[in-house]
């Protein structure tokens, strides 16, 4: 089944393929696995959005078959993507932008469920909503996430 899924969502975001250190195509890859499984569940939908925002901007500047994925994480409770192939400018600019802003909101969704993070975990930082904090699995101490203050 995964597999299935999985092919469907390389087919439709070819970056989601996973590569080797030097960025080569792997030659027996199996679907086991995409990049997109480098982040937690609650984040799935999230990423995705931004997968299509993605595709845009690379179908735009002819860049989509180029760009691919060096580094796919959670690094401080955020989503972190790493990429390389594209050559054009406007192209990069606008990428980083859409990847700073992908960065920026998921520390805002719970890294569970896909709900509002209200709450963030110590320690091994990440965005929980409330619910998801009384979940007995996770045992950690969790702070309220403070919105920014306009000054």
């Amino acid at each position: 089944m995964f597999n299935l899924k999985n092919r469907y969502l390389v087919w439709r975001f070819p970056y989601l393929r996973p590569r080797k250190y030097d960025g080569s195509i792997i030659p027996d890859y199996d679907y086991k696995f995409t990049d997109l499984d480098c982040y937690p569940d609650g984040w799935r939908k999230l990423i995705i959005g931004y997968c299509k925002r993605l595709n845009k901007i690379l179908k735009r500047y002819g860049e989509l078959h180029n760009f691919y994925i060096t580094d796919a994480k959670e690094k401080w409770g955020t989503a972190r993507l790493y990429y390389s192939g594209v050559s054009n400018g406007d192209c990069r600019r606008q990428i980083d932008e859409l990847l700073f802003r992908l960065e920026t909101e998921s520390w805002h969704v719970c890294s569970i469920c896909g709900k509002k993070a209200t709450y963030a975990s110590q320690g091994y930082v990440m965005p929980y909503c409330y619910e998801c904090t009384k979940n007995p699995k996770i045992f950690t101490c969790y702070e309220p996430i403070e919105e920014p203050k306009d000054e």
